[in-house]
């Protein structure tokens, strides 16, 4: 059947954009002047458990926290999210794990994640998890892992390049601080 009204038209197949945009250019000499003259937001830095100065995590940048399998990655990133969200900061975090190993794990954990979303994102579409980014209004969001998107091959920087670039952009767009979980081999 035919309807007027409006129509879901999202698919899960993107096109590359055909459209040309200008990049924002600056001369260097003048981001310099501007950045001596204390014209330039300063760098704010999330706490590393609870240290702020030797933080490597930048707020609204992207980071890639990778390891190998069973390293302690995820516990790592939750206990960066219970101090983060401590700091007053909400956090998005979306994972592969059920929520029945959720559950677990905050069972062990203080009781501290009032302004944490967790997203139990197996399965879902790159398009599904980019629009439940979008729609929220956390400052940090945490992908565990890249395997969610579902790159075929994890040593293409080319498949690697089109299948973050777009979730990055998105990020960034939205001044979120982005942190992507990464089994190394």
């Amino acid at each position: 059947p035919i309807s007027n009204g409006p129509q879901n038209l999202t698919s899960n197949y993107r096109e590359d954009s055909l459209e040309v945009r200008l990049l924002d250019r600056v001369g260097a000499q003048e981001l310099q002047r501007r950045a001596l003259a204390g014209e330039m937001p300063p760098v704010e830095r999330l706490p590393f458990l609870g240290n702020l100065e030797a933080s490597p995590f930048v707020m609204g940048w992207a980071h890639l926290l990778s390891g190998y399998p069973k390293a302690g990655k995820t516990e790592l990133v939750t206990r960066l999210a219970m101090g983060w969200n401590q700091q007053g900061v909400g956090v998005l975090y979306i994972t592969e794990e059920t929520e029945s190993v959720w559950a677990a794990r905050l069972a062990r954990l203080p009781k501290s994640f009032h302004n944490v979303a967790l997203v139990f994102a197996m399965g879902a579409t790159q398009v599904e998890i980019e629009a439940t980014i979008q729609v929220g209004a956390e400052q940090v969001v945490i992908i565990d892992t890249i395997r969610l998107f579902r790159i075929g091959d994890e040593n293409d920087n080319s498949a690697i390049n089109k299948a973050l670039t777009p979730l990055v952009a998105l990020c960034r767009a939205k001044h979120q601080t982005l942190v992507m979980v990464h089994h190394t081999r």
